[in-house]
Protein backbone atom coordinates (compact mmCIF):
# COMPACT_ATOMS: atom_id res chain seq x y z
CA UNK A 1 0.00 0.00 0.00
CA UNK A 2 2.74 2.25 1.29
CA UNK A 3 4.41 1.51 -2.54
CA UNK A 4 1.44 2.44 -4.46
CA UNK A 5 0.76 5.83 -2.59
CA UNK A 6 4.41 6.67 -3.03
CA UNK A 7 4.00 6.10 -6.61
CA UNK A 8 1.11 7.90 -7.03
CA UNK A 9 2.65 11.08 -5.19
CA UNK A 10 6.01 10.57 -7.73
CA UNK A 11 3.62 10.53 -10.49
CA UNK A 12 1.60 13.69 -9.57
CA UNK A 13 4.93 15.58 -8.53
CA UNK A 14 5.71 14.75 -12.19
CA UNK A 15 2.82 16.09 -13.62
CA UNK A 16 2.90 19.32 -12.22
CA UNK A 17 6.54 19.68 -12.93
CA UNK A 18 5.69 18.62 -16.69
CA UNK A 19 2.95 21.22 -16.52
CA UNK A 20 5.40 24.09 -15.33
CA UNK A 21 7.88 23.72 -17.10
CA UNK A 22 5.68 23.98 -20.33
CA UNK A 23 4.30 27.28 -19.26
CA UNK A 24 4.99 29.68 -21.76
CA UNK A 25 7.24 32.69 -20.75
CA UNK A 26 5.69 36.10 -21.22
CA UNK A 27 8.18 39.04 -22.83
CA UNK A 28 7.51 42.57 -23.66
CA UNK A 29 8.63 41.60 -27.62
CA UNK A 30 6.08 38.00 -27.63
CA UNK A 31 3.37 40.79 -26.31
CA UNK A 32 3.61 43.30 -29.22
CA UNK A 33 3.57 40.23 -31.67
CA UNK A 34 0.59 39.25 -30.37
CA UNK A 35 -1.30 42.66 -30.07
CA UNK A 36 -0.07 42.94 -33.75
CA UNK A 37 -1.65 39.39 -35.19
CA UNK A 38 -5.18 40.06 -32.76
CA UNK A 39 -5.44 43.30 -33.92
CA UNK A 40 -6.59 44.66 -30.82
CA UNK A 41 -4.11 47.50 -30.32
CA UNK A 42 -1.56 48.63 -32.66
CA UNK A 43 1.78 48.93 -30.99
CA UNK A 44 3.80 51.12 -33.17
CA UNK A 45 6.10 51.97 -30.40
CA UNK A 46 5.07 55.61 -30.18
CA UNK A 47 3.83 55.31 -26.50
CA UNK A 48 6.73 54.17 -25.66
CA UNK A 49 8.41 57.85 -26.51
CA UNK A 50 10.06 59.46 -23.45
CA UNK A 51 9.91 63.70 -23.88
CA UNK A 52 12.65 63.91 -21.30
CA UNK A 53 15.32 62.23 -23.53
CA UNK A 54 15.49 64.45 -26.29
CA UNK A 55 17.10 67.27 -27.17
CA UNK A 56 16.29 71.17 -26.14
CA UNK A 57 17.33 74.35 -27.66
CA UNK A 58 18.71 77.44 -25.28
CA UNK A 59 18.58 74.82 -22.20
CA UNK A 60 21.23 75.05 -19.24
CA UNK A 61 21.58 71.76 -16.78
CA UNK A 62 19.78 73.70 -14.62
CA UNK A 63 16.81 74.35 -16.98
CA UNK A 64 16.56 70.69 -17.52
CA UNK A 65 16.33 69.66 -14.12
CA UNK A 66 13.63 72.57 -13.36
CA UNK A 67 11.39 71.18 -16.27
CA UNK A 68 12.09 67.37 -15.60
CA UNK A 69 11.12 68.00 -11.94
CA UNK A 70 7.83 68.84 -13.27
CA UNK A 71 4.97 71.86 -13.17
CA UNK A 72 3.68 73.81 -10.42
CA UNK A 73 0.15 73.53 -9.97
CA UNK A 74 -2.48 75.62 -8.66
CA UNK A 75 -2.02 74.44 -4.61
CA UNK A 76 1.47 75.24 -5.19
CA UNK A 77 2.33 71.42 -5.56
CA UNK A 78 4.83 70.27 -8.02
CA UNK A 79 3.49 67.75 -10.70
CA UNK A 80 5.13 65.83 -13.61
CA UNK A 81 4.49 67.94 -17.26
CA UNK A 82 2.28 65.71 -18.61
CA UNK A 83 2.70 64.44 -22.00
CA UNK A 84 0.56 61.44 -22.54
CA UNK A 85 -0.64 62.86 -25.32
CA UNK A 86 2.36 62.69 -27.41
CA UNK A 87 1.73 59.33 -29.28
CA UNK A 88 -1.53 60.47 -30.01
CA UNK A 89 0.12 63.09 -32.11
CA UNK A 90 2.47 61.31 -33.47
CA UNK A 91 0.02 59.14 -34.80
CA UNK A 92 -2.47 62.25 -35.91
CA UNK A 93 0.66 63.95 -37.24
CA UNK A 94 1.66 60.47 -39.33
CA UNK A 95 -1.88 60.53 -40.87
CA UNK A 96 -1.79 63.23 -42.16
CA UNK A 97 1.47 63.51 -43.72
CA UNK A 98 1.41 59.68 -44.94
CA UNK A 99 4.20 59.95 -47.31
CA UNK A 100 6.40 62.03 -44.44
CA UNK A 101 8.81 61.07 -41.35
CA UNK A 102 8.89 63.07 -38.66
CA UNK A 103 11.47 64.47 -36.31
CA UNK A 104 10.91 66.48 -33.12
CA UNK A 105 13.01 68.54 -31.74
CA UNK A 106 12.67 70.46 -28.16
CA UNK A 107 12.01 73.85 -28.63
CA UNK A 108 13.12 76.87 -26.54
CA UNK A 109 11.25 76.34 -22.93
CA UNK A 110 9.70 79.68 -21.15
CA UNK A 111 8.06 81.02 -18.48
CA UNK A 112 4.81 80.29 -17.93
CA UNK A 113 1.99 81.38 -15.85
CA UNK A 114 3.04 81.74 -12.31
CA UNK A 115 -0.24 83.39 -11.01
CA UNK A 116 -0.96 80.63 -9.15
CA UNK A 117 2.53 79.73 -7.83
CA UNK A 118 3.51 80.24 -4.24
CA UNK A 119 6.28 82.21 -2.76
CA UNK A 120 7.49 79.79 -1.28
CA UNK A 121 8.53 77.32 -4.07
CA UNK A 122 12.23 77.61 -4.26
CA UNK A 123 12.70 77.90 -8.06
CA UNK A 124 12.64 81.51 -9.52
CA UNK A 125 11.89 80.84 -13.10
CA UNK A 126 9.87 77.39 -13.42
CA UNK A 127 9.90 76.23 -17.20
CA UNK A 128 7.75 74.87 -19.38
CA UNK A 129 8.97 72.08 -22.08
CA UNK A 130 7.27 72.31 -25.54
CA UNK A 131 8.72 69.91 -28.89
CA UNK A 132 8.38 70.63 -32.20
CA UNK A 133 7.83 67.68 -34.82
CA UNK A 134 8.65 68.65 -38.06
CA UNK A 135 7.51 66.19 -41.30
CA UNK A 136 9.40 65.56 -43.62
CA UNK A 137 9.31 64.34 -47.02
CA UNK A 138 11.54 63.03 -49.99
CA UNK A 139 13.67 60.75 -47.53
CA UNK A 140 15.90 63.33 -46.30
CA UNK A 141 15.80 64.78 -42.63
CA UNK A 142 15.68 68.78 -41.58
CA UNK A 143 18.92 70.85 -42.67
CA UNK A 144 21.58 69.51 -40.04
CA UNK A 145 22.41 73.05 -39.09
CA UNK A 146 22.16 75.09 -36.58
CA UNK A 147 21.83 78.91 -35.86
CA UNK A 148 24.35 80.72 -33.14
CA UNK A 149 24.02 84.53 -32.52
CA UNK A 150 26.23 85.03 -29.84
CA UNK A 151 26.17 88.66 -27.62
CA UNK A 152 27.58 91.67 -29.72
CA UNK A 153 27.56 89.74 -33.21
CA UNK A 154 25.44 91.66 -35.78
CA UNK A 155 24.81 87.89 -38.09
CA UNK A 156 23.92 84.26 -36.85
CA UNK A 157 27.01 82.03 -37.17
CA UNK A 158 25.46 78.90 -39.20
CA UNK A 159 26.87 75.74 -37.57
CA UNK A 160 26.53 71.47 -38.47
CA UNK A 161 25.16 69.90 -36.15
CA UNK A 162 28.63 67.84 -35.76
CA UNK A 163 29.83 70.91 -33.77
CA UNK A 164 27.59 70.32 -31.06
CA UNK A 165 27.36 66.42 -31.49
CA UNK A 166 23.77 66.58 -32.14
CA UNK A 167 22.24 64.06 -34.68
CA UNK A 168 18.79 62.70 -35.93
CA UNK A 169 18.63 59.45 -34.11
CA UNK A 170 15.76 56.76 -35.29
CA UNK A 171 13.53 56.68 -31.92
CA UNK A 172 13.55 52.98 -30.87
CA UNK A 173 10.80 50.23 -32.01
CA UNK A 174 8.96 52.86 -34.05
CA UNK A 175 8.66 53.31 -37.61
CA UNK A 176 9.52 56.85 -39.08
CA UNK A 177 9.84 58.89 -36.25
CA UNK A 178 13.20 60.43 -35.27
CA UNK A 179 14.76 62.30 -32.19
CA UNK A 180 17.15 64.76 -31.58
CA UNK A 181 19.66 63.65 -29.61
CA UNK A 182 23.33 64.95 -28.48
CA UNK A 183 26.12 62.90 -27.84
CA UNK A 184 27.82 65.24 -25.53
CA UNK A 185 24.93 65.71 -23.14
CA UNK A 186 21.46 63.83 -22.62
CA UNK A 187 19.32 66.90 -23.47
CA UNK A 188 21.34 70.14 -23.72
CA UNK A 189 24.77 71.74 -24.43
CA UNK A 190 24.33 74.89 -22.70
CA UNK A 191 26.39 75.24 -20.03
CA UNK A 192 26.27 78.62 -17.25
CA UNK A 193 28.54 80.38 -19.47
CA UNK A 194 27.21 79.79 -22.64
CA UNK A 195 23.98 81.48 -21.21
CA UNK A 196 26.08 84.80 -20.71
CA UNK A 197 27.79 84.48 -24.03
CA UNK A 198 24.75 83.58 -26.70
CA UNK A 199 21.80 85.12 -27.29
CA UNK A 200 20.20 81.91 -28.77
CA UNK A 201 21.08 78.42 -30.76
CA UNK A 202 18.34 77.21 -32.77
CA UNK A 203 17.64 75.44 -35.75
CA UNK A 204 18.43 76.55 -38.81
CA UNK A 205 16.74 76.64 -42.25
CA UNK A 206 16.22 78.59 -45.54
CA UNK A 207 12.98 78.58 -48.08
CA UNK A 208 13.44 79.72 -50.78
CA UNK A 209 10.36 81.22 -51.36
CA UNK A 210 11.62 83.81 -48.25
CA UNK A 211 14.54 84.66 -50.83
CA UNK A 212 13.04 87.76 -52.28
CA UNK A 213 15.26 88.30 -55.82
CA UNK A 214 15.10 90.93 -57.83
CA UNK A 215 15.11 90.72 -61.82
CA UNK A 216 19.02 90.08 -61.97
CA UNK A 217 18.72 87.46 -59.70
CA UNK A 218 20.40 89.65 -56.37
CA UNK A 219 18.72 88.92 -53.36
CA UNK A 220 17.06 91.84 -52.26
CA UNK A 221 18.48 92.83 -48.98
CA UNK A 222 16.34 95.84 -47.35
CA UNK A 223 19.08 96.16 -44.12
CA UNK A 224 22.94 95.75 -43.12
CA UNK A 225 25.35 96.50 -40.42
CA UNK A 226 28.16 98.68 -41.85
CA UNK A 227 31.31 100.19 -40.31
CA UNK A 228 32.94 103.45 -40.95
CA UNK A 229 36.60 104.55 -39.96
CA UNK A 230 38.68 107.83 -40.28
CA UNK A 231 42.10 106.93 -40.16
CA UNK A 232 42.72 104.78 -37.04
CA UNK A 233 39.54 105.94 -35.66
CA UNK A 234 36.41 104.24 -35.80
CA UNK A 235 34.06 106.47 -35.96
CA UNK A 236 30.95 104.02 -36.77
CA UNK A 237 30.72 100.09 -35.35
CA UNK A 238 27.69 98.10 -36.50
CA UNK A 239 25.35 100.55 -37.39
CA UNK A 240 22.32 99.10 -39.23
CA UNK A 241 21.52 101.17 -42.08
CA UNK A 242 17.70 99.87 -43.59
CA UNK A 243 16.57 101.33 -47.10
CA UNK A 244 14.05 104.00 -47.29
CA UNK A 245 14.85 104.96 -43.66
CA UNK A 246 18.10 107.08 -43.39
CA UNK A 247 20.20 109.19 -45.79
CA UNK A 248 23.48 109.66 -45.70
CA UNK A 249 23.52 112.58 -44.55
CA UNK A 250 21.35 111.53 -41.80
CA UNK A 251 24.16 109.70 -40.62
CA UNK A 252 26.82 112.04 -40.78
CA UNK A 253 24.66 114.47 -38.66
CA UNK A 254 24.28 111.84 -36.29
CA UNK A 255 27.61 110.79 -35.90
CA UNK A 256 29.21 114.82 -36.05
CA UNK A 257 30.42 114.39 -39.53
CA UNK A 258 30.80 117.30 -41.94
CA UNK A 259 27.92 115.96 -44.56
CA UNK A 260 30.58 117.83 -47.27
CA UNK A 261 33.58 115.85 -46.59
CA UNK A 262 31.58 112.49 -45.60
CA UNK A 263 29.06 111.60 -47.19
CA UNK A 264 30.54 109.64 -50.06
CA UNK A 265 32.64 107.76 -48.17
CA UNK A 266 29.73 106.51 -45.41
CA UNK A 267 27.92 105.71 -48.74
CA UNK A 268 30.89 103.55 -50.17
CA UNK A 269 30.65 101.91 -46.06
CA UNK A 270 27.21 101.18 -46.64
CA UNK A 271 27.42 99.63 -50.28
CA UNK A 272 29.86 97.05 -48.51
CA UNK A 273 27.60 95.88 -45.81
CA UNK A 274 25.17 95.36 -47.81
CA UNK A 275 27.63 93.46 -50.56
CA UNK A 276 28.77 91.18 -47.50
CA UNK A 277 25.45 90.99 -45.77
CA UNK A 278 24.31 89.66 -49.83
CA UNK A 279 27.21 87.24 -50.15
CA UNK A 280 26.90 86.17 -46.14
CA UNK A 281 23.05 84.81 -47.32
CA UNK A 282 24.17 83.56 -50.64
CA UNK A 283 26.08 81.45 -48.96
CA UNK A 284 23.70 79.78 -46.40
CA UNK A 285 21.08 78.95 -49.57
CA UNK A 286 24.36 77.34 -51.11
CA UNK A 287 24.05 75.17 -47.44
CA UNK A 288 20.23 73.79 -48.39
CA UNK A 289 21.38 73.12 -52.61
CA UNK A 290 21.08 68.95 -51.76
CA UNK A 291 17.26 70.08 -50.61
CA UNK A 292 14.78 70.33 -53.65
CA UNK A 293 13.20 74.13 -53.56
CA UNK A 294 9.46 72.14 -52.99
CA UNK A 295 10.54 70.31 -50.22
CA UNK A 296 12.04 73.34 -48.52
CA UNK A 297 9.18 75.55 -48.49
CA UNK A 298 6.67 73.16 -47.61
CA UNK A 299 8.71 72.35 -44.31
CA UNK A 300 6.22 72.94 -41.61
CA UNK A 301 6.26 72.59 -37.90
CA UNK A 302 3.82 71.16 -35.29
CA UNK A 303 4.36 72.35 -31.78
CA UNK A 304 3.22 70.18 -28.88
CA UNK A 305 2.44 71.82 -25.26
CA UNK A 306 1.75 69.43 -22.02
CA UNK A 307 -1.45 69.33 -20.90
CA UNK A 308 -1.02 70.68 -17.09
CA UNK A 309 -3.93 72.98 -16.49
CA UNK A 310 -1.10 75.16 -15.18
CA UNK A 311 -0.51 76.59 -18.41
CA UNK A 312 -3.16 79.36 -19.36
CA UNK A 313 -5.01 79.30 -23.01
CA UNK A 314 -2.37 82.62 -23.70
CA UNK A 315 0.95 80.22 -23.12
CA UNK A 316 -0.85 77.29 -25.29
CA UNK A 317 -1.17 80.31 -28.32
CA UNK A 318 2.41 80.77 -28.06
CA UNK A 319 3.36 78.87 -31.78
CA UNK A 320 6.48 80.86 -32.79
CA UNK A 321 9.48 78.28 -33.31
CA UNK A 322 12.35 80.70 -34.67
CA UNK A 323 13.06 83.61 -37.04
CA UNK A 324 13.88 80.36 -39.82
CA UNK A 325 11.36 77.86 -39.00
CA UNK A 326 8.70 80.95 -38.22
CA UNK A 327 5.80 79.64 -36.54
CA UNK A 328 4.67 76.64 -36.31
CA UNK A 329 0.69 74.31 -36.59
CA UNK A 330 -1.09 74.29 -33.64
CA UNK A 331 -1.17 70.63 -32.04
CA UNK A 332 -3.72 68.29 -34.09
CA UNK A 333 -5.12 67.13 -31.01
CA UNK A 334 -6.20 70.15 -29.25
CA UNK A 335 -9.74 69.82 -29.58
CA UNK A 336 -9.63 66.63 -27.84
CA UNK A 337 -6.72 66.45 -25.59
CA UNK A 338 -5.94 70.52 -23.99
CA UNK A 339 -8.93 70.95 -21.46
Amino acid sequence: MAKSHASKQKQKSVHKKATVAVKPKFTPSKARSESKTTGSTTDDGLSLVDWKNIYVFDAKPKDIQNMHEGAIGRNGKTKEWDFSHLPKVLRKVQEENESCELYMFGSQPFNYNTVHRQSTDSRMVPLCPTFGIIPMKGGKPPPPYIAVRKHGQELDIIKHFRALGLSWEPVQNTSGVFALRSSRRECSHMSEYDNVARDYTTLFIMKPNDSIRKDNDQLDIQHATFSYQVGDELIIDGEVYTKGQDTFADICNRFDLNVDEHRASVKQAVAQGFTKRRQQIEKQIDLLSDYPEDVLNEVSVVKIFPRNTSLSDADRNELYINKYYGYAKSDPTTNTTHG
